[in-house]
């Protein structure tokens, strides 16, 4: 008897061992998924005015050159992967390059400043309160004279706000084509959606 209860106490002191050992790697292995898409305590949003492509060329934020590269990468990466040159091959011709993005990616204080500036944007015109998690930065096309080109995405839960259509524009004849057009909020104020636009940060 005395063997079989040093026995069952071993197990019991083993299982207790096993249970602390993998609760401990639980909280210390895994993380939230709830919070991997958190920014961090100490990046801070800055202030700055967002743009569509049009009030950015016609207040000289971007340049002629600038829409070209911007097109190029839209086209790239969004539409027909490889073919930066679709929908504007007489402008750029067969051997345009267009400018090396710098940064070559955001930071994370740009990428939360732009999205910050576009929940206080639409939260002010709808009255609302738009969170910043709605918004995600899907594109980057560079960043011009201090201004961020990028694409944003509106979203609750796993649904966009509005269904997706075929859209095109024209900035100083320069094609931007869109598959996947998505317009967030149609307001007689103002209207927000996925389009290409430009941030530049407060001076």
């Amino acid at each position: 008897m005395k063997k079989l209860i040093n026995k069952l106490s071993l197990y019991f002191v083993t299982a207790m061992l096993c249970c602390g050992a993998f609760a401990f790697a639980a909280c210390n292995g895994v993380q939230d998924e709830s919070d991997t898409n958190q920014p961090s305590e100490n990046v801070q949003p800055v202030n700055g005015t967002l743009y569509t492509l049009q009030q950015a060329y016609d207040e000289n934020i971007v340049s002629y050159s600038d829409l070209l590269s911007i097109a190029y990468y839209h086209h790239s990466e969004s539409t027909y992967p490889g073919s930066g040159t679709a929908f504007n091959a007489e402008l750029m011709g067969e051997s345009f390059s267009p400018v090396e993005k710098s940064p070559s990616e955001l930071s994370s204080q740009t990428d939360i400043s732009i999205r910050q500036n576009l929940a206080d944007n639409v939260s002010a015109v709808t009255s609302g309160n738009i969170a910043i998690s709605n918004f995600t930065i899907s594109s980057y096309y560079g960043t011009c004279n201090g201004a961020a080109a990028v694409r944003v995405l509106y979203s609750v839960g796993e649904y966009f706000a509005l269904n997706t259509v075929i859209k095109e524009d024209s900035i100083a004849d320069i094609t931007f084509y869109y598959t996947d057009y998505t317009l967030f909020f149609n307001l007689n104020e103002c209207d927000f959606s996925n389009a290409v636009m430009i941030w530049k940060a407060s001076d």
